[in-house]
């Protein structure tokens, strides 16, 4: 094992890298190909669980990260780069690669004798209307008079039944109700 270097003297001497997505083989993209070539790749492994490291050299992998510094790294081929800061990085430049055109307006022709329209054009239809269905739902609704007597009997018992009684044989008047509404499920 070489050399272990921190990534900030690196940046020091080397200058602030930035990062590289490759889209294509590393070959067959010419600024990658390049830095190759003049030793100024560092690719940086995210392995889950480890601190993140760096390798000079180009080393793809499924936890790998790539940066292109502007001159070349003078450190060992076999050394490691501790102490990742990111933020010592350069944000690159990135244009927006898609460019929407505005739409423009479609020119009428000029209405004379002989060119008129052969169709006027129709109003847009209405939008649909929500389809109603229908359901079922159950209800309750308690109504609830809640009343004082004062009666003579021999006993509690006789008192509330002879109450019950009285109750009974008067009409409800829901005036006088308490009403709660609720759905059963």
């Amino acid at each position: 094992m070489g050399k272990t270097i921190r990534f900030s003297d690196l940046v020091h001497n080397s200058g602030r890298p930035q990062f590289v997505t490759l889209w294509t083989a590393p070959e067959k993209d010419a600024r990658m190909s390049h830095a190759m070539k003049a030793n100024r790749v560092l690719t940086v492994i995210e392995e889950p669980g480890q601190r993140p490291h760096g390798l000079l050299g180009l080393h793809p992998g499924p936890h790998s990260l790539f940066l292109i510094f502007p001159r070349p790294l003078a450190l060992d081929p076999q050394g490691r780069v501790v102490g990742m800061n990111y933020a010592l990085a350069e944000q690159p430049q990135v244009k927006d690669p898609v460019v929407v055109p505005e739409p423009r307006p479609k020119s009428k022709p000029p209405q004379t004798a002989k060119h008129k329209p052969l169709l006027e054009p129709a109003e847009p239809p209405p939008p649909p209307k929500p389809v109603k269905k229908t359901f079922t739902v159950r209800l309750r609704r308690t109504a609830t008079i809640e009343e004082t007597r004062q009666l003579e009997a021999g006993d509690r018992a006789e008192a509330e039944r002879q109450a019950l009684e009285e109750a009974r044989a008067e009409d409800f008047d829901l005036n006088k109700a308490t009403v709660r509404e609720e759905l059963v499920r």
